[in-house]
């Protein structure tokens, strides 16, 4: 009799913390569904100053640092590119608590009436960490993720599926399967703060850039942007998981587009093996908060591990899984696109894994050195015309170069397509001076690029004819 008086107390404890655990998720869960609300109804009324009510004061975009300020003229141009109605939904998949933080998975769709009908302007799945701010939850910091990597996270280990490459997180610290510019695949750890983060991309660059080339190249960009703000601590060779590297300790705080973005003290790593490139980057946001995340930063980067696949073949890998279309002879074709592309006699061509950001590489050299020729293509999603790529693109690279020269953009056409095309100078740290000529075309909506590096720029009379072979071969359905 005692024994089913206790099984019975035992099963109604069990059922009175179960309900209120369910209790406290529902009540959270609906302080989430109320910041939803309130950013769902500032959105599609266009008011600026209502969406940014509900970001936090001390907001940042996990790893960009993208502050506060400038989210909001990055949501005063989506408004200023929209003139028609536009809608926000999300659809909440989790509510968890995370320390001080509450954490968030979601999918969130934002739509633009274009003829009647509504048409997709962005479609993520987000992971924002939320904090409690005059008694309302606010957006602390976001980033956009790969839901189909979440199944890669077992507990506080990730292990990429795709190439085989492993990391585990501390105690406390926050695995997510980030979007990153210019990357594959690229997995951040978020400290217990929810901004001091660590960050591991992957990609494949010609065989003559490698860890310190790649480096270099990195700091001296950021050196540009930061101006008298940054300052180096130190650099040289590191070796990780049997792998030799380069890495950098520095501090900065970088300034784009008269943007101000918050101070950080960065930890760069770089090394690479299988034929890829294995990019680790550390901020401490900001830099006084280093010395507390470093144990932990250093902790993520201990865990990093290679399988013996991954060291002899990560970049195939890689390719099978992501790369898109196929060579075969001179000619490169993507049926998905409906593209083709060819090289001269002699050069090699094979499809590559550059970053998420493009919907394919491909990479085209010629029988020795190090001129290249990248063919590459990305979704403009309806928002930037040929004159708003060519310009973006121009001054990118002359804000971030130096010893920058140009030519004036011209128009060109290759058979029916109608594109513009521009020659620059520029030289970079790790990659030299290059001479560049690149042409563009806008095929509906899908923005097709063929940039021409002659490396050093004294190849370049030589080249150009082969060059404009290439360019001259394109041919888009």
């Amino acid at each position: 009799m005692k024994r089913s008086v206790y099984k019975i107390s035992s099963l109604l404890i069990i059922a009175i913390f179960s309900a209120t655990v369910w209790a406290e998720d529902a009540a959270l869960r609906a302080k989430v569904e109320a910041l939803y609300a309130s950013y769902k109804q500032a959105i599609e009324a266009k008011d600026v100053d209502a969406v940014m009510a509900n970001y936090s004061y001390d907001y940042l975009a996990i790893f960009m640092g993208i502050p506060k300020e400038s989210q909001r003229d990055m949501i005063k141009g989506l408004f200023n590119l929209c003139q028609g109605d536009i809608r926000w939904s999300a659809k909440i998949e989790s509510v968890e608590q995370k320390g001080d933080y509450i954490k968030v998975v979601s999918n969130i769709l934002l739509e633009e009436k274009k003829d009647a009908k509504w048409t997709p302007i962005s479609k993520n799945a987000y992971v924002e960490f939320l904090s409690e701010e005059k008694g309302a939850l606010k957006i602390r910091s976001n980033a956009a993720i790969n839901k189909e990597r979440l199944k890669w996270i077992d507990g506080n280990q990730y292990k990429d599926g795709n190439t085989g490459v492993s990391l585990t997180a501390p105690k406390d610290w926050t695995i997510i399967p980030m979007i990153v510019p210019n990357m594959n695949d690229g997995v951040a750890v978020i400290a217990p703060d929810a901004v001091c983060v660590g960050v591991l991309g992957m990609l494949e660059l010609p065989g003559n850039i490698g860890g310190k080339e790649a480096v270099e190249g990195d700091d001296a960009a950021a050196k540009r942007l930061a101006g008298d703000s940054y300052k180096l601590f130190q650099s040289g060779p590191r070796t990780v998981g049997g792998a030799e590297g380069y890495e950098s300790v520095s501090q900065f705080q970088l300034v784009v587009d008269k943007a101000v973005f918050p101070e950080r003290k960065r930890w760069r790593v770089y090394f690479k093996s299988g034929g890829l490139l294995y990019i680790f980057n550390f901020d401490a946001f900001p830099p006084d908060r280093w010395e507390k995340v470093k144990p932990g930063f250093e902790s993520i980067l201990n865990s990093f591990a290679l399988s013996a696949d991954a060291k002899a073949n990560a970049a195939n890998r890689l390719r099978e899984k992501k790369a898109g279309g196929e060579v075969t002879g001179r000619i490169y074709t993507n049926r998905e696109y409906g593209c083709q592309i060819a090289v001269p006699e002699g050069w090699k061509q094979k499809p590559t894994t550059l970053g998420d950001a493009y919907l394919f590489t491909v990479e085209m050299a010629p029988p020795q050195g190090k001129s290249l020729v990248r063919f590459l293509a990305v979704d403009t999603k309806g928002k930037l015309g040929l004159d708003d790529l060519v310009k973006g693109d121009i001054e990118t690279i002359k804000i971030l170069t130096k010893d920058f020269t140009s030519e004036p953009t011209q128009d060109i056409q290759v058979g029916s397509l109608k594109g513009k095309t521009y020659n620059i100078q520029f030289s970079l740290e790790g990659l030299g001076t290059v001479k560049r000529k690149c042409a563009m075309f806008i095929v509906k909506n899908i923005a097709y690029f063929i940039i021409c590096d002659a490396n050093p720029p004294a190849e370049y009379p030589t080249l150009e004819s082969k060059f404009n072979e290439i360019i001259e071969s394109l041919t888009i359905n």
